[in-house]
């Protein structure tokens, strides 16, 4: 699984993404969207055994968002173009929002405009404490507009809204409070604190949580309270009596180990 600009790695039920364009600090062009598009729809859906997906940047920073060459190439598209290159992005980011299985960023150094979304399609982030970021579209004259659903869901909305209008760069502590990022510290801090969530994922139902993670989605975008209600409902029921709740629940009861836990090394 050879790719240019991203290091595709699968061991020990976890899949590691490395962003590897360190040179331009991993900001992405549309090869590399390409490339991470592929991994998520194509490659990772082929490993039954998966539990995590762990994302990070190689180099001195997780992501500068776009890459310049990139964006100087669009200036010169006609609207049509620039529509298509769009929703090319807007389908990677997709692609890792709906990841079956929960994905974890590793985040550090800078994260940038782009780099701020791919952030934010992760369901868990460790951050190094002396991590800038920022939404500096504006200051380009154009707009976070591909990434700001995908930032909306993951931090408070007055904070995305400050430094969506603003431009400003934010801290680690700042990308913390706001909900953006879940942990942060030293590197060492965030490799054991990943360890930790990789650890805690082990210990879980696989099937339990792959369904948590697309309920949650279906939870968020779904406003109507009848079809919550029947999707709620049929869920805990479909999955109190599944093989793997029914082996759960009565390894709990009998204080047992269900065969779905990972031990060290597994």
């Amino acid at each position: 699984m050879g790719f240019k600009f991203v290091q595709f790695s699968h061991q020990n039920h976890v899949a590691h993404l490395v962003l590897s364009r360190p040179d331009v600090r991993n900001a992405f062009n549309s090869e590399m969207i390409s490339e991470i598009d592929e991994i998520f729809r194509i490659q990772l859906p082929l490993l039954s055994d998966l539990r995590a997906v762990v994302l990070s940047g190689a180099g001195a920073s997780f992501s500068a968002g776009g890459d310049l060459e990139w964006m100087k190439s669009m200036a010169s598209f006609t609207i049509e173009q620039n529509h298509s290159d769009a929703r090319s992005l807007f389908s990677m980011f997709a692609a890792m929002k709906t990841c079956e299985v929960p994905l974890v960023g590793y985040v550090h150094g800078h994260a940038m405009g782009g780099g701020v979304g791919l952030a934010a399609v992760c369901d868990i982030v460790a951050c190094e404490k002396a991590t800038e970021f920022a939404l500096s579209e504006v200051r380009l004259g154009i707009a976070p507009a591909v990434i700001a659903p995908f930032v909306l869901e993951k931090m408070s909305l007055s904070s995305a809204r400050r430094f969506m209008l603003t431009g400003d760069k934010f801290s680690a502590s700042e990308a913390l409070s706001a909900g953006l990022v879940n942990f942060i510290g030293t590197k060492a801090d965030c490799d054991a604190y990943i360890e930790s969530i990789l650890k805690s994922l082990f210990d879980s139902g696989p099937l339990a949580v792959r369904a948590v993670k697309k309920h949650l989605n279906f939870c968020l975008y779904e406003k109507d309270l009848e079809k919550l209600e029947a999707e709620c409902t049929s869920l805990i029921a479909r999955l109190r009596t599944s093989p793997e709740g029914q082996e759960g629940l009565q390894a709990f009861l009998n204080k047992s180990k269900a065969s779905f836990k990972l031990g060290p090394g597994k």
